[in-house]
């Protein structure tokens, strides 16, 4: 009966990992295409500046200038940053929706409620908008390690 609740176990982990992947991988994506639309505008506006200076329409000093109101700082930096920023804030949302499905799966099988313990990087990132009570421990994993080196060296 072990072996058949661990091997269901992995197989929902494995479902779950691969949903989240895939969730964040649409977030980078995402998060690329604005930066490049971003970084492309800039890049427009700055081939249109350059022909204007080398034409005379205006003065190196011009050019500089709005060159420098260009730079990533201010509020386009700002919108710009928040824009991606929630970006990522929307996929650990979705994760950490994926995270309490599968949990409300494994309680319905079980019929109990469980303890859950996160680990992993994003572990802190998407927790604090699951819904169940849900321990990080970063460590566990290279504890058990040690746990299990301490036993094979005997």
């Amino acid at each position: 009966m072990a072996d058949y609740g661990r091997r269901k176990s992995d197989k929902m982990l494995l479902a779950l990992e691969r949903e989240i992947r895939q969730e964040y991988a649409k977030a980078a994506k995402e998060v690329e295409q604005k930066l490049t639309k971003h970084l492309d505008s800039f890049a427009r506006k700055d081939k249109q500046k350059l022909s204007q200076l080398s034409k005379g329409l205006i003065t190196q000093k011009e050019y500089e200038q709005w060159r420098v109101g260009q730079v990533m700082i201010g509020k386009r930096w700002e919108k710009l940053t928040k824009d991606l920023t929630a970006v990522m804030n929307n996929a650990d949302k979705a994760a950490a929706a994926m995270m309490d499905g599968m949990i409300d799966r494994y309680e319905a099988e079980l019929g109990v409620k469980t303890k859950v313990i996160a680990t992993g990087g994003l572990a802190g990132a998407i927790t604090p908008y699951c819904t169940h009570e849900i321990t990080v421990d970063d460590g566990l994993l290279m504890r058990g390690l040690a746990v299990i080196w301490e036993k094979n060296a005997k």
